[in-house]
C-alpha cells in the first residue's frame, strides 16, 4: 500500500491512529513521510536521552516482539541516524521532535 493511501485511509476512521515506523533516516524516508504530511497525517520523531534508554527498551522490545536482532544491529541505525540527523531536525523541526529520558522509563537504568 503507498504511503498516501495509507494515510488517507487511516484519516478516515475519524479518530487518531498510530503508526509506528522504524525508519533508516534517508531521503526516501523522508519524502515517504512529507507523503503522509500532505495527506493529512501529523509526523513526530521521538528521541531518547540518553541513548542508553532507548537502547534498553529496543533489547526489551525485542525480546518481547521475539526478534532476534543482534547488539550490533543497534550501533548500525544509530550510526545511520547520526549521520542523517540534519534530515530528522529539518524536517520535524524542533516542535515535532519529543525528548523522552529515564525519568520517563519503565525500566532501571543499567547499573555501572
Amino acid at each position: 500500500m503507498r504511503a498516501s493511501s495509507l494515510a488517507s485511509r487511516s484519516l478516515q476512521h475519524g479518530r487518531p491512529v498510530v503508526i509506528e515506523w522504524g525508519v533508516y533516516v534517508d531521503q526516501n524516508a523522508i519524502n515517504t513521510l512529507r507523503r503522509w504530511q500532505e495527506a493529512g497525517a501529523e509526523a513526530w520523531w521521538f528521541e531518547s536521552e540518553p541513548r542508553e534508554a532507548a537502547r534498553e527498551a529496543w533489547k526489551l522490545e525485542n525480546v518481547k516482539a521475539g526478534r532476534l536482532f543482534k547488539a550490533e544491529k543497534w550501533h548500525e541505525v544509530v550510526n545511520v541516524i547520526t549521520a542523517t540527523w540534519h534530515l530528522v531536525e529539518h524536517f520535524f523541526g524542533p516542535d515535532r521532535i519529543l525528548k523522552y529520558g529515564w525519568e520517563q522509563a519503565k525500566w532501571p537504568r543499567p547499573s555501572r
